[in-house]
């Protein structure tokens, strides 16, 4: 937790930067009792990230905060209540860990400071507050076929690079036993290491991201063309000819964002609509905000 922030930065910030954005029917409640703390897991992967929560009669405000700058966000998730499947709370004398399971299968996982500062006195309060309101909910299955299936796949990774580099390390360990030399030992034990966790990454990166290698080509050159025209008609024309769709979700979201966009100003409001629904929305709710008023914006057009 950043000794940097104070209660009335926390409330300036939300009420100058975090309102504005949000979707209307959320921003009429100004979420309140703001606890300082960290994201620790998001589906799976561990995080360390500074974080500020506030609940409002709705949902639960999470705000990515930076620990050297009090005057800005780093971004923003709204977690509805309605959204949410289950929920686990441990409650420690520092701390109090949250564990919220997503019906989409999202899970996030906090870590909530449950004491009081100087600069945040009602920091302990706070958190009391938001852990009534969450128990309140009384939503206890954190079971979720798609974050089980996410969590295997992070466990399969790991488990794969501990028994690659297991394998690498035969070949210090030969080297010790003909020369004898535990320097030279050591000193192959860091490189192979080091050559591992490099191969291994780029590999990686490299086999995750060759699925939508076509798609990318494809799809940048009709972009490019697009913003040097600003033709909207041979934008979508572009987009209906690609010979390789998406597979990966950014390139899903990408591309039936601007595919709706694309029949949306050619005078296609019913497929712009449906390119919409195509959207894997499980993202930032900023991304979900600006669906959701793109759909808004398509559908004034279309009813009387």
């Amino acid at each position: 937790m950043s000794l940097m922030y104070s209660q009335e930065s926390l409330k300036k910030m939300i009420r100058d930067q975090i309102l504005p954005q949000l979707p209307e029917e959320l921003s009429e409640s100004v979420p309140g009792c703001e606890a300082v703390g960290m994201i620790t897991e998001m589906n799976a992967v561990s995080a360390t990230i500074g974080c500020v929560t506030a609940v409002s009669p709705s949902g639960l405000l999470i705000i990515r905060i930076n620990s050297f700058d009090t005057e800005k966000e780093e971004g923003w998730e709204f977690l509805r209540f309605s959204d949410m499947q289950g929920i686990r709370i441990r409650k420690k004398t520092i701390n109090v860990f949250l564990e919220i399971q997503m019906k989409d299968g999202d899970r996030w996982k906090f870590q909530i400071s449950n004491r009081n500062t100087k600069r945040l006195p009602d920091q302990k309060n706070n958190t009391a507050a938001m852990v009534r309101t969450l128990e309140a909910l009384n939503l206890h299955e954190m079971k979720h076929p798609v974050y089980r299936k996410t969590l295997w796949s992070e466990r399969r990774i790991t488990i794969l690079y501990v028994v690659t580099l297991l394998a690498v390390m035969t070949v210090p360990l030969g080297l010790t036993l003909r020369t004898g030399s535990k320097v030279l030992m050591i000193a192959a034990i860091l490189l192979m290491a080091f050559v591992h966790f490099l191969v291994f990454a780029l590999c990686g990166t490299y086999l995750h991201d060759y699925r939508d290698r076509q798609f990318r080509r494809e799809y940048r050159t009709v972009i490019k063309r697009y913003l040097k025209t600003d033709n909207a008609e041979e934008l979508y024309a572009g987009l209906k000819r690609l010979t390789h769709l998406p597979v990966l979700k950014e390139g899903i979201n990408n591309y039936y964002m601007s595919l709706s966009t694309a029949a949306y100003r050619t005078g296609h409001p019913e497929e712009a609509l449906a390119c919409l629904q195509k959207l894997q929305t499980d993202g930032s709710e900023a991304f979900k905000t600006a669906v959701r008023q793109q759909e808004e914006m398509i559908r004034a057009e279309i009813l009387p």
